[in-house]
C-alpha cells in the first residue's frame, strides 16, 4: 500500500486531554444551568462529537458560536491537565524517518486546537492542522478529510486516518478513506498507539 500521509484525530489519539474537555464541558453545562455527567458517561457518549451534536443533545439553546465561545471560554483554564500519550513523538519521529505528510483532523474548534498543540510543543510537527471551525461540519461528516487530502495533494488511497472515537472510523468511511482504530473498530483495529508503529510497517 502507497501510503503518503496519515490524517491524526488529537484528543484521546495523540494527545490525553480527556480531562481538560471533560471539566470544560461540565464547566458550560453549568454555565446553561443543565446537569453535569460522568467522566465514564463523557468518554463513552460526548468524546468526538463534533460541536453541532453537542448542540443538538446537550445544549439546544445554543447557537455554534455561542458554544464555541464557551468551550473558548473554559478550556483554557484546563490547558494544564493536558498530556501527551507516551508514543506520540515516537510516531511522529517514525513518520518523519518515513517521510509521511502528517496532518490532525480534530472537531475541536481550530483556536483551541492550536493552543493545545501550541502547550505541548508539537505544532510544528504536522504539515497541516484542521480543527472544528475550519470546516461547515464535523467528523463523521467527511469534510475535513477530503480537505486534508486537499491541502496535501493527495488521493484517498494514499492516505489514512487514526482516531479513537467512531465518529473519526466513520468520517473514513464516509471520505472513503481507510482508517485505523485506537480501542474502536476500523479497516485495522490497535487497543494502544505503541501499537501504531509496527501495524504501519506492515501496511506499507
Amino acid at each position: 500500500m502507497d501510503v503518503k500521509a496519515v490524517f491524526f484525530d488529537m484528543d484521546g489519539t495523540l494527545v490525553d486531554s480527556i480531562p481538560a474537555w471533560h471539566k470544560t464541558f461540565n464547566q458550560a453545562l453549568e454555565n446553561q444551568g443543565l446537569e453535569t455527567v460522568s467522566y465514564e458517561f463523557f468518554c463513552e457518549s460526548v468524546l468526538g462529537e463534533s460541536t453541532q451534536e453537542d448542540i443538538s443533545r446537550f445544549f439546544p439553546k445554543l447557537s455554534v458560536e455561542e458554544l464555541v465561545n464557551l468551550y473558548d471560554d473554559f478550556f483554557p483554564e484546563n490547558i494544564g491537565l493536558v498530556r501527551l500519550f507516551p508514543n506520540t513523538l515516537e510516531v511522529l519521529d517514525f513518520l518523519d524517518e518515513k517521510k509521511l505528510k502528517k496532518v490532525i483532523v480534530t472537531n475541536t474548534p481550530r483556536e483551541l486546537m492550536l493552543l493545545t498543540l501550541d502547550s505541548l510543543d508539537i505544532t510544528h510537527r504536522f504539515d497541516h492542522v484542521i480543527g472544528g471551525s475550519d470546516v461547515s461540519v464535523g467528523k463523521p461528516h467527511p469534510e475535513m478529510l477530503e480537505k486534508a487530502c486537499s491541502l496535501t495533494n493527495l488521493s484517498k488511497d494514499e492516505v489514512l486516518m487514526v482516531g479513537d472515537t467512531s465518529a473519526d472510523t466513520r468520517a473514513g468511511v464516509n471520505a472513503k478513506i481507510r482508517t485505523i482504530g485506537i480501542g474502536v473498530g476500523g479497516d485495522w483495529e490497535i487497543k494502544d498507539l505503541c501499537e501504531f508503529i509496527p501495524l504501519l510497517k506492515d501496511i506499507i
